[in-house]
């Protein structure tokens, strides 16, 4: 379990749920606004904006992936 994980079971634990830190691995915002007008965007423009939204779909599908993983683990340990 890493360092971060731990840090919010033992705030959870303490009834400090509602605590929050900063995460300086997290990444910044692209920037990008569902819904944003487009009209104005050049073709460079929409394609950066595509690529980018690519990306964090992969990054999204890679987080559920790990999430069930992790129910997963936890289901079988559980397991009676």
């Amino acid at each position: 379990m890493d360092v971060q994980k731990c840090l919010h079971v033992y705030l959870i634990e303490a009834g400090m749920s509602n605590m929050t830190f900063d995460d300086p691995t997290r990444e910044k915002p692209s920037g990008v606004s569902i819904g944003e007008e487009l009209y104005d965007l050049s073709v460079a423009e929409l394609t950066q904006r595509l690529d980018l939204l690519r990306a964090e779909i992969v990054r999204v599908e890679a987080e559920i992936v790990n999430k069930k993983s992790t129910k997963d683990s936890a289901n079988a340990v559980f397991k009676i």
